[in-house]
């Protein structure tokens, strides 16, 4: 049997930075998986008080849009790290509206093409 390669001080550290990375993207995955799921839910009560939005729109379409906007609101943190990245400077804001904007400006552009 082979014996087990022990692991020095900087491989126990990078391991450890590794593992806490994974916890860190399963909580933030639980936390948007949610987020989808109570956004459908409130898009459905809604669409269901409000007659226009009933009558204007398809349930699928109300479905769509309260998952997507359920989605972003409980991810809003990534956005900020996006547009940190872009920016490079600790206004919140900014990084916020640069991070959302993102995907918009990626749309426009699909959009735009077609």
């Amino acid at each position: 049997m082979a014996k087990a390669k022990k692991l020095t001080a900087e491989e126990e550290a990078a391991l450890q930075v590794e593992q806490e990375a994974i916890q860190a993207r399963r909580r933030n995955f639980r936390r948007e998986l949610v987020g989808i799921f109570a956004g459908i839910g409130l898009a459905l009560v809604i669409g269901a008080l409000i007659p226009a939005i009933r009558e204007n729109y398809s349930l699928g379409l109300v479905i769509l849009w309260g998952g997507a906007l359920g989605g972003v609101v409980m991810s809003l943190e990534q956005f900020e790290r996006a547009g940190a990245a872009l920016t490079k400077k600790e206004n919140r804001p900014l990084n916020y509206a640069v991070g959302l904007g993102i995907p918009i400006v990626i749309l426009v552009l699909i959009f735009a093409v077609n």
